[in-house]
Order: C-alpha cells, then sequence, then structure tokens
C-alpha cells in the first residue's frame, strides 16, 4: 500500500513539474509571437528587433548588412530522453502534449525583409502510427506555417505538391507489375 502511495505520489510530482515546465515555455512562444505580430515589413529598424531577440532569448547571425535571428520554444520536442518519454501519446490524457515554436526574422539594410514562424503540436490518441509491436502509440502532428515572403510561400507548395506526388507513385496500384512477379 504504501509503494502505491509513493508511486502515485512520484508520478503526480513528475507531471506536475512537466506541466509547469510547458506551461511556461508556452507563455514565453506566446509573447514571442505578439511581439512579432507587431512587426512592419520595410518598417521595422534593426534596432527594434535585436530588443526583440535579446528580449526573447533569440540568436543573432550577421554578416555584412544582413541579419538572422531565430527563436525557438517548446516542449518534449527534442532528441533526448525527454523525448522518447513523451512520444507515448498516452500523456494527452494527462493535458501532456508535445508542442514546438520556431520563428525566424531576416533584416538586410537595418529593416525588416522577412519573417517566418511554425509552429507544430502533437495531436491524437490511439495507433495512428507504428513503428512495430512494442512502440507503442505516436503523436500526429498538426503544423501551421507562415511566412511574409510570397516567394518562399510558393516554394513550400511547391515542395508539398512533389511530396504527394511521390507519395501517389509509391502507394499506386499497378496489377500488370505484380502479376509478372
Amino acid at each position: 500500500m504504501i509503494c502505491a502511495f509513493v508511486l502515485a505520489f512520484a508520478i503526480t510530482l513528475f507531471w506536475a513539474f512537466a506541466y509547469s515546465v510547458s506551461i511556461h515555455r508556452r507563455h514565453q512562444a506566446e509573447r514571442l509571437l505578439q511581439r512579432l505580430g507587431a512587426l512592419q515589413p520595410n518598417g521595422t529598424s534593426s534596432v527594434n528587433i535585436k530588443q526583440i531577440a535579446k528580449a526573447s532569448g533569440g540568436k543573432e547571425h550577421c554578416a555584412n548588412d544582413s541579419c538572422t535571428y531565430d527563436f525557438e520554444y517548446g516542449f518534449a520536442f527534442s532528441s533526448s530522453r525527454m523525448q522518447k518519454l513523451f512520444q507515448r501519446t498516452e500523456w494527452d490524457y494527462m493535458a501532456l502534449r508535445p508542442w514546438k515554436v520556431t520563428a525566424q526574422i531576416r533584416t538586410s539594410n537595418g529593416y525588416l525583409t522577412d519573417l517566418y514562424v511554425q509552429a507544430w503540436v502533437g495531436r491524437g490518441r490511439g495507433w495512428l502510427y507504428n513503428e512495430g509491436l512494442f512502440a507503442g502509440n505516436m503523436w500526429a502532428w498538426l503544423i501551421v506555417t507562415i511566412s511574409s515572403n510570397p516567394h518562399q510561400f510558393d516554394e513550400r507548395i511547391k515542395q508539398e505538391r512533389e511530396y504527394l506526388e511521390g507519395q501517389s507513385v509509391r502507394h499506386s496500384f499497378d496489377p500488370g507489375i505484380t502479376a509478372s512477379l
């Protein structure tokens, strides 16, 4: 009886810690998205962007007059052992899901030229994807991508179409080919 109580207490403590970390990081990501939402293309100076990067923990990469600022927030979304533990969808019953928000800002000649944001959320319960008998349930991913650069959007659509065409060719069935085997 005491062992069951200790186990339940340990699981509750772990859940409380993990949930608190997820909520804290989510609030950081929300503040970043609010700051990014206020930016105006060709109207926001690099000084304002540097302030956002400093306040939000962005990584700055500069070459000549061009700079790139990278941001990333997430929960249970890395190649660590924690990710292996959280890849099980049973955590969804306890309100713990893996998620990630990434953003990239590019400036040139002191002004904003491009803004790119991507959000990932693990969703779903059950055998959505199976890697074998002992792998267990896997998350399905909801991914949202936003870009201020229309050329980047066109390139992404092209990549998606190529991927879907490759998938349809791989999964098509041709009785003439299988009959000759």
